[in-house]
């Protein structure tokens, strides 16, 4: 099995997947449908879009898991308003809650979607975002699913110093 080792998470990369050399600004890790095409979808043919997993991270500062997830949907609807999102069960990523939402959207007349998972881990949170084309959604689910699952969350080096 192919897996991403980082310092905050390790994650397995599906077949057929590759990670970013270059990941997005402000993921950590970002990986790629390798040779992707959008024959049946001109408008994403158009602007080359690739489907794609990010991975990103920022401090709770004492925030829950739901406030986490309520801030990211408020910054989700600021972004971009025609979003339709709804939340979807609860899943357990490493031994941790997570809170996963699903966003359908229309933009330069492709339609999107992406799933979105929320874990906290100590202070830290990580953020999942797997995007891809309305088209091939039922295509990718399993894969989305599968990188979450195989999450495994480091302990983030502890900022307190005791005795």
């Amino acid at each position: 099995e192919n897996r991403y080792e980082g310092e905050d998470f390790s994650v397995a990369i599906p077949e057929g997947w590759t990670k970013s050399q270059q990941p997005l600004s402000g993921t950590l890790l970002t990986l790629y449908k390798i040779g992707e095409s959008h024959a049946d979808d001109p408008n994403a043919q158009k602007i080359n879009f690739k489907s794609y997993v990010a991975i990103s991270f920022d401090r709770t500062q004492g925030k829950t898991l739901s406030q986490i997830l309520d801030m990211t949907k408020q910054i989700l609807l600021q972004t971009l308003p025609n979003a339709k999102i709804n939340a979807l069960p609860q899943e357990t990523i490493d031994n941790q809650k997570a809170d996963l939402i699903e966003i359908r959207l229309t933009q330069m007349d492709v339609q999107f979607k992406v799933l979105v998972a929320v874990v906290v881990k100590g202070d830290t949170y990580f953020t999942v975002s797997a995007n891809t084309t309305e088209k091939k959604w039922d295509r990718y689910k399993a894969d989305f699913y599968k990188t979450l699952k195989s999450m495994t969350l480091k302990d983030a080096p502890s900022t307190s110093s005791n005795p």
